[in-house]
């Protein structure tokens, strides 16, 4: 993918989440951890925790681009910003679904392709 063919599909989230244009360049992968709750009387219990591993950035960006839909269809939707190695970008996405009995956190952890040692998050930020 091309740089203009990013820009035109991602046109929302490089409005939003200006950050997320150091992901273009392909040095990056990404992590993500899914875990899901239900809702049981007014707490939250885990259900299902998985994790998945070196998922390229168009994936990332495909679930940071699916936000203004989520809350299209009533479902609350919080994106949580953190700093990583790629900059300022979205590290946590939590969804609730629209009846209010599901909840899924997405949290992404951004490494770098080539030397995933030298990652700022095995530094500690």
């Amino acid at each position: 993918m091309n740089w203009s063919e990013f820009k035109d599909t991602y046109k929302w989230t490089l409005r939003h989440y200006p950050g997320t244009v150091g992901l273009f360049n392909g040095d990056y992968v990404v992590n993500m951890t899914i875990q899901r709750y239900e809702k049981k009387g007014s707490r939250w219990i885990l259900t299902e925790e998985e994790c998945e591993k070196a998922k390229e950035v168009v994936f990332y960006m495909n679930c940071v681009d699916a936000v203004p839909f989520f809350r299209g269809i009533s479902a609350r939707e919080t994106v949580t910003m953190g700093y990583t190695k790629a900059g300022y970008i979205p590290v946590e996405i939590q969804t609730i679904s629209p009846d209010r009995t599901e909840k899924i956190i997405r949290k992404f952890e951004v490494y770098d392709r080539f030397r995933p040692d030298k990652s700022l998050e095995y530094l500690g930020f």
